[in-house]
């Protein structure tokens, strides 16, 4: 399950945006409650709702709301 987690993270940061450029996406919260495995044995990485990508228009920052 380790290396297909991997994978997944592997693939989420070799992304690439609309123009071409890398998205470079970092998850930010692997955990055990976001890794899911499905009923045909396939391994989910799952809440990208912390992500940070290079493209974005706002950056978060510790201790902000």
């Amino acid at each position: 399950m380790g290396a297909s987690v991997l994978a997944g993270l592997h693939h989420v940061h070799e992304r690439n945006g609309p123009d071409g450029k890398p998205l470079q996406i970092v998850h930010r919260d692997v955990s055990p409650a976001n890794i899911y495995l499905t009923f045909e044995g396939e391994v989910k990485l799952l809440d990208f709702s912390i992500a940070l990508a290079a493209s974005r228009k706002t950056q978060t920052e510790a201790g902000v709301v």
